[in-house]
């Protein structure tokens, strides 16, 4: 859970950097997991990549995704004041 999380945020950190934005920007994010009993790391992550941002928050469970070996998906909404 912890490595793919990482994962998730180095994606999205690279996304909003090629659009002109940042992790900063970060107003919203949603953690999605197969297994609600992994919030925790999932959430630990979360804290370290946005904890300058303070984005709000939205935690849920998945039956499963369409590659049964992702454990979690991450969703961000950024605002940017360009």
């Amino acid at each position: 859970m912890f490595a793919q999380t990482t994962q998730c945020f180095k994606i999205i950190a690279a996304a909003l950097d090629q659009a002109g934005s940042g992790l900063l920007d970060i107003v919203r994010t949603r953690v999605i997991l197969t297994d609600i009993d992994n919030w925790k790391p999932a959430i630990e992550v979360r804290k370290a990549y946005c904890r300058d941002a303070r984005p709000v928050d939205t935690i849920m469970a998945v039956t499963r995704f369409v590659n049964p070996e992702w454990l979690v998906e991450i969703e961000v909404d950024a605002v940017v004041a360009h």
